[in-house]
């Protein structure tokens, strides 16, 4: 299904409309991802949508993974949130450069658009966080609140409606416990 570090580390598998990430018989392992364009005739290493949804979960992980944009450099708008939850989570931008190849950026001084993430965490409530204002992000702001022990109000959650059908009931469906506040 996939080149590089995804067969190898058993993260994902993607087909049609649907990104599934198994159980693993064995920890998973930190990856090393670029973001590209996906298209019919062959998928990119990392398509340009996942790494947000991608990174509460990477966050999880023992060890360091990095994600490199290549594609839309504003992409990292739940780094704060995820933060604020207890995540490492860090931006290494370079504005100079326009796109990233590997191996030469290597070390993080010179990895322009990249997120590293620093794991193993495990995300904390908050009383009230703030979810960026682009689906993905409050998506991601989403996933971390659902693995955090206690209660986390999303405010803006509206973000997260736009793009994702029935969240509240996929929610439940999954064992989680989603209330609306008015």
């Amino acid at each position: 299904l996939f080149r590089g570090d995804f067969i190898q580390a058993n993260i994902f598998q993607y087909g049609g409309d649907i990104l599934y990430i198994p159980a693993a018989e064995e920890p998973l392992k930190p990856i090393d991802l670029q973001t590209d364009f996906w298209t019919p005739k062959g998928p990119a290493q990392c398509h340009t949508d996942w790494p947000q949804l991608l990174s509460p979960v990477l966050a999880t992980l023992n060890g360091t993974s990095y994600v490199d944009e290549n594609i839309y450099l504003e992409r990292f708008t739940h780094v704060d949130a995820l933060n604020r939850m207890g995540g490492r989570l860090t931006t290494i931008i370079d504005p100079q450069r326009e796109q990233i190849t590997r191996p030469q950026f290597k070390n993080d001084s010179e990895k322009p658009h990249t997120l590293r993430i620093d794991g193993p965490i495990q995300f904390h409530s908050l009383p009230s966080v703030q979810a960026p204002e682009d689906v993905r992000g409050a998506t991601s702001v989403l996933i971390a609140a659902l693995s955090a022990k206690g209660v986390t109000e999303i405010v803006g959650a509206e973000q997260i409606e736009r793009g994702l059908e029935n969240v509240d009931g996929n929610i439940r469906s999954l064992g989680g416990r989603v209330a609306r506040v008015a």
